[in-house]
């Protein structure tokens, strides 16, 4: 067929095309792409084919221009209009199929198929983003997932390992519904742990003042001789520990806060 019979036989305004996406690798960036439009561009070099703009950037953006980019993939097969006619100036605006994989793992599955909502499902790089009423919001890259679920609750999961489950009137930090071990508080482990610094230094300043007087006893009465170096001993100990004390509620109590992790 004649190039020029190709480009210029049929009315452009108003007409859809169907074609395959060949080229992606747009230099300025504006989610273009080269289409071989079947029945149009049919005998072009790819090279030689226009760029196609996206039709339908809808989504929020700054003033600059559009806040999505989405670029279909080449093999893909889209939907084409002509702005005013000009054959220079292709618009693509759909994908024409529906994902098989989306189809096959999500749809199909779901007791309400007609309610699933699907924003992403690449399984060329393994990202999905979806909704049906079974599972809620899905959301996964790889192997790790954001699910929030219709019973309210969100699961997150690394690499199908450990995760963390927001529930209405908890977290859990590892598995679903509840952890082996509650969490512990840090500020009010601290105030614990103070309470007992404070405690022990009361007591341990207790026993060194009865081994001080024990001590002294001991050692005026000549039938309680062999209990002084027991006294002096344990006196020696209680010194020993209170000199250390001092220290922990400055240092060692508050190293137990975490400087990157903070609960409720």
């Amino acid at each position: 067929m004649d190039i020029q019979k190709e480009l210029f036989e049929d009315d452009l305004v108003g007409t859809t095309w169907v074609g395959e996406v060949v080229n992606i690798e747009d230099p300025n960036f504006d989610n273009r792409v080269k289409i071989r439009v079947w029945g149009k561009f049919d005998l072009f070099a790819d090279e030689d084919l226009p760029w196609s703009v996206c039709d339908n950037q809808q989504s929020s953006g700054s003033a600059s221009g559009a806040g999505n980019y989405d670029v279909p993939k080449v093999g893909t097969t889209v939907g084409v209009r002509f702005d005013n006619g000009d054959i220079h100036q292709p618009r693509y605006f759909k994908i024409q199929h529906v994902s098989q994989e989306l189809k096959d793992e999500v749809v199909s599955v779901s007791d309400t198929p007609y309610t699933v909502k699907a924003l992403w499902y690449d399984t060329d790089i393994n990202l999905k983003a979806y909704f049906n009423e079974a599972d809620g919001i899905n959301i996964n890259y790889k192997d790790s997932q954001i699910n929030m679920r219709d019973d309210n609750t969100i699961w997150i999961q690394h690499n199908e390992g450990l995760g963390i489950h927001i529930q209405e009137a908890m977290i859990s930090l590892g598995t679903e519904t509840e952890s082996a071990e509650p969490a512990v508080l840090g500020d009010k482990n601290v105030d614990a742990l103070t309470e007992l610094h404070d405690r022990i230094v009361d007591l341990t300043d207790a026993i060194k003042t009865f081994c001080t007087t024990q001590s002294a006893v001991t050692k005026a009465v000549y039938l309680f001789a062999p209990l002084t170096p027991g006294y002096d001993g344990l006196l020696a100990q209680s010194a020993a520990i209170l000199g250390q004390l001092p220290a922990l509620p400055n240092t060692t109590i508050p190293a137990t806060l975490s400087e990157k992790v903070s609960l409720d």
